[in-house]
């Protein structure tokens, strides 16, 4: 059977986003459905010859285990100490993030003082002042708890690092012990990378630097991330693929240039991996990324050729342990990209051949920007309600563009005890960060950078389409497969000229309900992601922290509201402009 570990991570990953969606109990229900239908399966003659089917159901029993084993291991003993206060150990893990309201950091305690409660755990601390000691430092404060989310989806990536709990630092004092951690020498660097990127570049386009060589985009303000995003280029600031490619590429030319043995210079580009993704944070996608680097390289250890697929199966399944890494809207974007280059994308090719170099580099260009585009639909529908169009043209540009800045940016870095190498490489990674920020601002205004697709109907046409593919998976037809490709095409196409027939009655916004307190049921918007176009409004975006009120407010629209809830827990919004406003939760 071919592709063994691509049936067994992507079976684990589809049963983990099913089980995130429904409680404890429903997931008790699917371990024992899906143990009986592996037994069943493996029992009976005619069912063991078909191994695909095997092989699912044990990964779908696999990943209920792992999810139940996880809830009432980790997240229910943190879930006791909601809305208490107790005093505690802990030392900071992550760089410091400056907020609106004082300083955020990720840190993991050593004990809490409360009866009952978990001890090593790993959580985000909220302070207003800032706290004065070294990573990896111990710190006893008192500490007010407070559940993140009450599910996965939810809690906006938090589960997905392992993080149940925030709280707020009431006060604190350091102790003069240091925890030992490789960790702690890691951050050091980003935090001497991060300094050396403010002094040499600074501004904006400093903050775009720091977000392609370590991924940290602290630094980066709101009306850039929303120009990257209207425009289809956000991918370029997440750490992933491309920049691994760019640094394990560099060394591994490089020590072929000098002539450096096979063997050794394999080790040394695994460790310039591996160095990589500590140095981005471990995020789901330098993660994935350097899981699929390491076993091609391991692969050119054993002169092998790496199945991506299998690769793709084998970095899902690994990230996956932590059952609650599949509601992470950035893990999704990433596997689903990867599957789209895999799968969709050599199809897409073969139907015309170029001939010249550029025009080849158009055309592979826009044949992995269309592939990516089809599979990421389902991610991009359900976490954001709308997709940017322009993307997938200004890759052409931004690609070569993003990977000379990262490259200039590394030699920086490098030869930052050289001044003069210094200045050059710095006065370099600005000019190409200012073009990548120029070329976002003005493409981001454009009226049709961002297309509206949160109607339900295209959630139906989207899960068709992915339903095809899944047949089209298990039964291994070529034919088949090239059939649904074609068809995905055209349904894209189709996609998006309903969206833009469609974005002329309504908006759909989606936000998010958050429960402040049980007691009293208080429900709160607390989160929009879109771009508005109302009232010539145009590309509009915030964090809206209040009532629909506050919302419109913003939206610098001056019109009677009124609210009605019903009871699928959709919000709409009459005003007073001829259209309607849907508020879909999430």
């Amino acid at each position: 059977m071919k592709r063994v570990f691509a049936h067994i991570g992507f079976s684990f990953a589809i049963t983990l986003i099913v089980l995130n969606l429904f409680s404890i109990k429903a997931a008790l229900v699917i371990l024992a459905i899906t143990g009986a239908a592996f037994a069943v399966s493996f029992a009976l003659k005619k069912t063991r010859q078909v191994i695909s089917a095997a092989l699912c159901m044990f990964s779908a029993f696999l990943a209920c285990a792992v999810f139940i084993t996880t809830y009432y291991g980790t997240f229910l003993p943190c879930e006791k100490l909601n809305e208490t206060t107790a005093y505690s150990e802990f030392y900071i893990v992550d760089l410091e993030q400056e907020t609106s309201s004082g300083y955020s950091y990720t840190v993991k305690t050593v004990s809490v003082d409360k009866e009952g409660a978990p001890q090593n755990i790993r959580l985000h601390v909220k302070s207003k002042t800032r706290i004065n000691a070294d990573y990896y430092q111990l710190i006893k404060g008192e500490l007010k708890f407070r559940l993140v989310a009450e599910n996965g989806f939810n809690s906006y990536g938090a589960f997905g690092e392992k993080v149940f709990l925030t709280s707020n630092l009431n006060s604190y004092s350091t102790i003069d012990k240091t925890i030992k951690s490789p960790n702690k020498y890691i951050l050091e660097i980003r935090q001497s990378i991060k300094g050396l990127v403010e002094d040499a570049i600074g501004g904006d386009s400093g903050s775009i630097v720091l977000a392609l060589l370590t991924g940290d985009k602290t630094d980066v303000s709101s009306s850039v991330k929303s120009n990257f995003r209207d425009s289809g280029a956000s991918h370029i600031m997440a750490v992933s693929g491309l920049h691994l490619a760019v640094l394990s590429g560099s060394v591994y030319w490089f020590l072929k240039k000098t002539r450096t043995p096979k063997i050794p210079r394999i080790f040394i580009s695994l460790a310039a991996v591996l160095f990589y993704m500590a140095l981005s944070g471990f995020s789901k996608s330098i993660t994935r990324a350097g899981i699929m680097m390491i076993i091609l390289l391991a692969a050119k250890l054993f002169n092998e050729k790496s199945d991506s697929l299998n690769s793709l199966g084998i970095a899902v399944f690994i990230i996956c342990f932590n059952p609650y890494a599949v509601t992470d809207a950035g893990a999704l974007l990433t596997v689903t990209a990867v599957l789209g280059l895999a799968v969709i994308n050599p199809q897409i090719r073969k139907l015309y051949q170029p001939k010249t170099k550029i025009f080849r580099y158009i055309y592979e260009v826009l044949t992995v920007s269309v592939s990516v585009f089809i599979t990421t639909l389902p991610v991009l529908y359900l976490t954001f309600g709308y997709v940017s169009l322009l993307g997938i043209f200004l890759n052409i540009v931004m690609i070569p563009v993003a990977q000379f800045t990262l490259i200039v940016a590394f030699l920086m870095v490098i030869f930052q005890w050289f001044t003069p190498f210094l200045r050059v490489f710095a006065f370099w990674a600005k000019l190409g960060a200012s073009a990548m920020l120029f070329i976002t601002e003005h493409c981001a205004k454009l009226p049709f950078s961002v297309k509206d697709i949160s109607n339900p109907v295209f959630g139906i046409v989207i899960a068709s389409v992915f339903i095809l593919f899944g047949i089209a998976f298990i039964f291994s037809g070529k034919k088949l497969l090239k059939q649904c490709t074609a068809l995905s095409v055209a349904i894209a196409i189709v996609i998006l000229a309903v969206s833009y027939a469609l974005n002329f009655n309504c908006v759909y916004i989606r936000v998010r309900l958050r429960f402040i307190r049980k007691t009293h049921c208080q429900r709160d918007f607390v989160l929009w992601r879109g771009s508005a176009r109302l009232g010539g409004v145009s590309g509009v975006d915030f964090n809206v922290l209040g009532n629909p009120a506050e919302l419109v407010r913003k939206l610098k629209v001056n019109a009677d509201i009124a609210v009605f809830v019903n009871l699928d827990m959709v919000y709409q919004l009459n005003l007073n402009l001829g259209r309607n406003i849907f508020l879909h939760t999430f």
